[in-house]
């Protein structure tokens, strides 16, 4: 029965693996609301190919796998947490293969697969379908759970919030607007990709958890970290839809070369085809811009193709092209935003009773550049690691009522869907691959015209304006880094004299605030001043402050 109110003690938003664990452990002492835009299985996570990464394996270690993300990251990445990962990423996922979860194996033993920038075999995987496969195992135990409801093709618009605490959301359900009051709100609600007009990404990761957030007081970090996935394979041109074509096929031998057979890689980097993505999708993107075509070459890779890869097989044998006989013609997509809502070791948000969990929210994993195959990790870490903190948090929070704005109206679709295409074309040619700071200014100029073409309230807003101002808020965070740095590439300028910033540095941003620069990964509970000041001047003040002190733009 169709209701108009909801009670629980917390609502999770999203159904990817970080909202679906939180929701298993939370059900174990508390009542449970799921809600989420589409059918319940479908997510980021059920799109993941190449596996989960977790040091099983008998030659590996926490260690090894510390060094590898925070390498591949740039060591932009907060030590503390990639730490936690690393060290509690095992025993998590035991706990998961002993729930009845199942991975490739090999007489009986795991099956580990090499992906670029591990140093050694780490990832389990069930063929190029591990994401499916985890879904459907969490999926069937979510239904059983009697603690748990699920609202799906159910979309949160607005988050209820009163004094920096957050008691739950709005939401529309079949063109009606249903409110959800809850002790605890959990944001599960994966990326960003359908903002830029190339992505690997499905039609749901419109960037909803990022907008909800920073319109409730969240402060967002590290959002000039956009991931561009190297091999995305065209189903459909004029569509724009892509297949992203996992890593582990390269990890098996496949190689990357020109039309005219050079492997270009060889120039680029040691591991060749193998190096960190944000090195491999610049070579690729190099090549294209000559004119060049870039291909992935499997015909010399292992012998069992079509069986690993049997997803990969299906989508290119729509073009009558095999992995053992034909050249696969690839391109880099928009893949993982590596910022967002900024959370602590235990996924909270500065906002009060509101967590933030897996590809929405950002706590130091992934650096500037994500190593493979260690989102998934992520979102069961920190989704458990939630669930226990949400216990503390429930047993003492008292309920209070929930405070609600009867002239709250649902988003509007956008009007012109031209204006749509508009930014997320903006985002992919100037805020995409290559950047450069005269083209981002621009940009963010024009992003700022439009913005002011749309009406926003507190109650009202429409779909247009969600997307405008997240394309705002990705290009002030790529201005105010003006060097090189992982996904972030920034090629210099003639009017660019802004000077380096030699140390480490992070940027956060939050409504009705100017962007803030901080020395080290920032608290959530860090509350700092807005202090206008030059670049000069912030270069300068570096070198006599203490770290963990904070400079604002």
């Amino acid at each position: 029965m169709l209701k108009n109110h909801y009670n629980t003690d917390i609502v999770i938003i999203g159904s990817g693996i970080a909202g679906l664990i939180t929701a298993l452990r939370c059900a174990q002492f508390a009542s449970v609301l799921i809600i989420t835009k589409d059918q319940l299985a479908e997510s980021n996570t059920h799109y993941a190919q190449g596996g989960i990464a977790a040091a099983l394996n008998k030659v590996d270690s926490p260690k090894k796998h510390f060094d590898d993300t925070m390498k591949a990251g740039c060591y932009h990445n907060h030590a503390k947490i990639v730490d936690i990962l690393t060290k509690e990423g095992p025993n998590a996922l035991q706990e998961l293969l002993n729930t009845g979860l199942t991975f490739e194996t090999i007489n009986n033993t795991l099956d580990f697969t090499q992906e670029a920038a591990h140093s050694i075999p780490r990832v389990l995987h069930n063929k190029d379908q591990t994401g499916k496969t985890i879904i459907t195992h969490l999926t069937k135990q979510i239904k059983k759970e009697k603690n748990i409801t699920l609202l799906e093709d159910t979309a949160a618009f607005k988050l209820l919030t009163k004094n920096n605490t957050c008691y739950g959301c709005y939401a529309k359900q079949q063109n009606r607007i249903i409110t959800i009051s809850s002790t605890i709100t959990c944001l599960s609600t994966g990326g960003i990709g359908q903002l830029f007009k190339h992505t690997s990404n499905p039609k749901i990761a419109t960037g909803d958890g990022l907008f909800l957030g920073y319109e409730a007081g969240c402060s967002l970090i590290d959002l000039e970290f956009m991931q561009f996935h190297p091999t995305s394979f065209c189903l459909d041109k004029t569509l724009n839809s892509y297949f992203l074509i996992s890593e582990a096929i390269r990890g098996a031998g496949a190689i990357l070369i020109n039309q005219n057979g050079d492997e270009f890689m060889k120039n680029h980097h040691p591991n060749h085809s193998l190096a960190p993505r944000d090195i491999v999708s610049r070579g690729i993107y190099n090549q294209l811009s000559q004119g060049n075509t870039v291909y992935l070459d499997c015909r010399n890779s292992h012998k069992n193709k079509e069986s690993d890869f049997p997803a990969i097989s299906n989508a290119i044998a729509k073009e009558k092209l095999t992995l053992r006989n034909d050249l696969i013609p690839i391109t880099p997509t928009a893949h993982y935003m590596m910022g967002g809502l900024l959370t602590n070791e235990h996924s909270q948000t500065n906002v009060t009773n509101l967590y933030a969990i897996g590809e929405v929210a950002c706590n130091g994993s992934h650096g500037a550049n994500r190593l493979a195959s260690n989102s998934l990790l992520e979102g069961l870490v920190f989704a458990n690691r939630a669930a226990k903190q949400i216990q503390k948090d429930l047993s003492k929070t008292q309920s209070s009522p929930t405070p609600h704005n009867k002239a709250i109206t649902s988003p509007q679709p956008a009007s012109n869907t031209d204006k749509l295409d508009y930014i997320h074309n903006l985002l992919w040619s100037q805020c995409g691959i290559i950047r450069d700071k005269d083209s981002l200014n621009t940009s963010l100029k024009l992003i700022n015209n439009l913005l002011q073409s749309e009406t926003y309230s507190d109650t009202s807003y429409t779909k247009l304006y969600q997307h405008a101002l997240l394309a705002k808020l990705i290009i002030t965070a790529s201005l105010h880094r003006s060097e090189s740095l992982g996904s972030h590439f920034i090629t210099p300028t003639l009017t660019d004299t802004s000077p380096e910033k030699s140390n480490p540095y992070w940027i956060t941003q939050k409504k009705d605030n100017t962007p803030c620069y901080h020395d080290s990964f920032p608290s959530t509970s860090l509350s700092t001043s807005v202090i206008s000041k030059s670049d000069e001047a912030i270069v300068s003040a570096r070198s006599s402050r203490n770290k963990g002190e904070t400079n604002c733009l």
